[in-house]
């Protein structure tokens, strides 16, 4: 995408499927304080800001576009609050759509309509287009969930159970239908708490503990049914999983 050499000065902002307009985040002093900026990209110029340490101006990681491609989606996490906010570009309205209080992890898929939270009893889901919010499953006893993702088709859900404590020896990964049927534990062998989901759902990226030194993590990826493990590669110090940016596939996942 050509942006006429401007460079947003930080990772959060999002660019319109028609490559003409940017939101991105302005941080207008030594403190930080932020400012959410419209910026044309035909022109190369500013349009519009959001006030200055506002809630609209509250730093959040984009989700997409609404289908006409003039509403962009920002979902803001912090302190088990999760926001989901939509800013529109063209009349620069903005507003909270759909909010929880509970959130360990939470994430937005606006070709499906689906806020999916990791909440500290399970997993939730917001459907923005109806404004109905259900439960899809309780969390384990003495467990919370974390990683939640949906799959490409908005069919399936995969999370992990960990243990309330932060111990990672248990994690277990699961996947379930969106209407509450069909769970399975999809890693048995091994403690597997999942990192990340390829874009068309068939492979997912998963990390263990080392059974003998648990500074040392293994990572594996495996197809979307927990088969056909392979493992990557070994850190010998815990990596954060908002680390791992994307995906390159050429080769689907062994099944030797």
């Amino acid at each position: 995408v050509k942006t006429v050499g401007f460079v947003p000065p930080s990772k959060y902002f999002s660019i319109s499927p028609d490559n003409k307009v940017m939101l991105y985040f302005k941080y207008l002093s030594s403190l930080g304080n932020p400012m959410l900026v419209l910026r044309d990209l035909i022109k190369n110029q500013d349009l519009y800001n959001w006030p200055l340490n506002s809630s609209a101006s509250e730093v959040c990681d984009f989700a997409g576009w609404s289908p006409d491609g003039i509403s962009a989606y920002c979902l803001y996490k912090k302190n088990n609050l999760a926001k989901l906010k939509i800013f529109n570009t063209k009349t620069h309205q903005y507003s909270v759509i759909a909010s929880a209080s509970n959130a360990v992890d939470a994430k937005y898929y606006p070709e499906h309509s689906i806020f999916l939270i990791g909440a500290k009893d399970g997993v939730e889901m917001i459907d923005t287009a109806n404004n109905e919010k259900r439960q899809i499953v309780l969390a384990s006893e003495n467990t919370i969930v974390k990683n939640v993702f949906l799959t490409s088709d908005g069919a399936r859900v995969l999370y992990t159970e960990t243990l309330a404590d932060g111990c990672a020896y248990d994690d277990k990964i699961y996947s379930i239908n969106i209407d509450s049927s069909d769970q399975k534990e999809l890693i048995q062998d091994k403690s597997a708490r999942l990192v990340s989901l390829s874009p068309d759902a068939t492979v997912m990226l998963f990390k263990s503990p080392d059974k003998d030194n648990n500074k040392i993590e293994h990572y594996f990826v495996a197809d979307v049914n927990g088969e056909h493990t392979a493992e990557l590669y070994t850190t010998n110090a815990s990596v954060f999983d908002d680390q791992f940016i994307g995906w390159f596939m050429d080769e689907p996942v062994s099944k030797e």
